[in-house]
Order: C-alpha cells, then sequence, then structure tokens
C-alpha cells in the first residue's frame, strides 16, 4: 500500500484496517487507530506505521479516543523466532520468563533474537514488550476500578514504581494522573473490552461452541459463560460497536490478560473479514457460504487439552 493508500483507508474509517495500521500524527503527538472518530489530519501530517510499538518508539502518545490498545491485531502466519516471540510476548506478556530465556527456548543468542526482531518490527523485543504491558495497564486504568497495585502486576510490571516510571516516561503522566487522583472503591467484577473488525458472525459461533461445549462451559441468552478457577466470566457481544464484553470477578484480576487473549483467539477475533473474502470469494460454491454466514469465523477452544477432545465430542 502507498501512502495514498492507507489515507483513503483513514478518511474513510475504513474498519477493515483497524489493527493493520496506525496513524501518527505529527501536529498533535498522538496515534490513532483508522478508525478514530476525530478530525481527519491533513496527509503531510501523517505518518503510518504497522505497530504500536514503533509508534511509541517515535514518541508518540496512545489517543485516548479510539485506543489502540484495543485494536485487533495483525495475524501472524509466519513461525520465524521473531514472530514466535511476538505472539508470546502478546499472549503471556512473559510475565513469567525473561526475554534472555525466552531466546534459549528458540535455540538462539538473545543477542541474534534482538536482531531478529529488530529486522522484522522495527524496534527491539525489550521495547515491543513494554508497549505491551503499558497499553494493557492503560485499558485497565480505564476501563475498571482496579487498585493501581492490581493494575501494575496484572500488566506484568514487577511493582506500581515500575508501572509509574514507565508511564511517565512513555505518556508523560502516571496512573494516578490518568485517573485524576480519584479514588475507586474495590469493585466485585470487571468488564474489559476485546474489539474485532465487522463483520462478525456470533450467533454461529455460539451455536457451534454451544454443540461442543465442555461442563465448564455454556451458551445462554446470546452470551458465553466459562469457570476459570471456580469463578464465572462472562462473554457477550456489542454489535453496534464491534466488541466483546468480558465480564470477569475481580479476583480473577491478575488473570485479566490471559483471559483476554484466550477470549481473542476463542472467537477468531484476529481475523480479517477481507482476507476471508478475498481467499474464498474466488470460488462460486465458498461465495455463496460467505454471503450467507458473513463474518464467519473459525472458533478455538479455552486451552489445547480442550481442542483435542472436541473432535472426540463431536465423534460422540
Amino acid at each position: 500500500m502507498t501512502k495514498e493508500d492507507y489515507y483513503k483507508a483513514l478518511k474513510s474509517r475504513d474498519s477493515r484496517f483497524d489493527g493493520v495500521f496506525f496513524n501518527c500524527v505529527r501536529t498533535t503527538g498522538i496515534y490513532c487507530r483508522p478508525i478514530c472518530p476525530t478530525h481527519v489530519p491533513k496527509i503531510e501530517n501523517c505518518t503510518f506505521i504497522s505497530t504500536a510499538a514503533e509508534a511509541e518508539k517515535l514518541g508518540y502518545r496512545p489517543c485516548l479516543r479510539c485506543r489502540p490498545e484495543l485494536a485487533p491485531l495483525a495475524r501472524l502466519a509466519e513461525n520465524s523466532p521473531a514472530h514466535m516471540l511476538c505472539r508470546q510476548i502478546e499472549d503471556t506478556l512473559l510475565t513469567d520468563e525473561a526475554l534472555g530465556q525466552a531466546a534459549k527456548r528458540y535455540g538462539l543468542s538473545e543477542r541474534h533474537l534482538r536482531r531478529q526482531f529488530i529486522d522484522t518490527y522495527g524496534v527491539e523485543p525489550k521495547q515491543y514488550l513494554t508497549t505491551r504491558r503499558l497499553l494493557f495497564a492503560k485499558q485497565l486504568l480505564q476501563d475498571t476500578a482496579l487498585p493501581i497495585i492490581d493494575v501494575a502486576y496484572s500488566a506484568g510490571f514487577t511493582s506500581p514504581q515500575r508501572l509509574t516510571i514507565n508511564m511517565r516516561e512513555a505518556y508523560g503522566f502516571t496512573p494516578q494522573r490518568f485517573r485524576k487522583e480519584k479514588i475507586y472503591p474495590k469493585p466485585k467484577y470487571i468488564t474489559l473490552r476485546a474489539d474485532y473488525r465487522p463483520p462478525f458472525g456470533w450467533n454461529t459461533l455460539l451455536e457451534i461452541l454451544q454443540k461442543r461445549a465442555t461442563p465448564l462451559e455454556s451458551v445462554e441468552n446470546g452470551s458465553y459463560s466459562r469457570i476459570v478457577g471456580g469463578k464465572t466470566i462472562i462473554v457477550s457481544n456489542d454489535a453496534t460497536r464491534n466488541r466483546l464484553a468480558i465480564q470477569l470477578p475481580v479476583e480473577l484480576s491478575r488473570q485479566s490478560h490471559a483471559i483476554v487473549r484466550i477470549v481473542r483467539r476463542l472467537f477468531d477475533l484476529d481475523s480479517n473479514p477481507l482476507g476471508i473474502q478475498n481467499a474464498l470469494g474466488a470460488d462460486p460454491f465458498m461465495a455463496k457460504l460467505i454471503d450467507k454466514y458473513p463474518g464467519i469465523r473459525v472458533p478455538g477452544a479455552w486451552n489445547n487439552f480442550e481442542l483435542l477432545g472436541r473432535p472426540l465430542l463431536c465423534i460422540g
């Protein structure tokens, strides 16, 4: 895509490009999703990049309206060590593993893996990891009333002080200032967003999951429920805003990032319907199915064990 192509998608606020690229606005120092509802800047003031980490490396701050931390991710089909490390960061925030340990997993030295990562994503793994941690912390600060200490640990930081230092350096404000220094009571539940690119076949996915449900999950009243650690999370669809709402008890807040990532895989939220249409629409038979089931996705499973067990449930 040329810069003019990116700008055309930006002007039309085409949701199919949400998460595919971000727009850095030189005059404001802010980077946005292509669906941002704010005024579209002049093309000469726009710099289009592929990841939030690249934007933050250049000194841009995330938009508080369109919220880049909620954008669907670009699908990573490649299996190079750099791509696998990126997926690991997205899934776990490396809360239980250092970058050096991750490098050994892929049979590379930390220096070699860092060089590959920079060649692929334009930033060092540490910068990418810090950006993902900060963006998830920002989501928790903006969408929940969790205490800042819980926000810090849930986002993979070793202490609230480390969160404060990194947020001040990257965004120019502290977690306390972000919440305008208000004191929130500790909630019983928190609700997190998981955005997707429309169209999205929610009801079709629920029908598939209901037929293959394990004793720990259920589908009723248009929502999906799952028991995690003896607690129930509920996932519902907000079709008007192209997002899922994930409600979980506050006791599971330290697992909130992992739960959001699992839900994204379970409902295939990072799929791009434009890519699906282009790949399958050329076949006349598949084109009819796409028209009949708009927004079709490939349902996942909560974990690999259940993924292996679902074929047995279907046979039974």
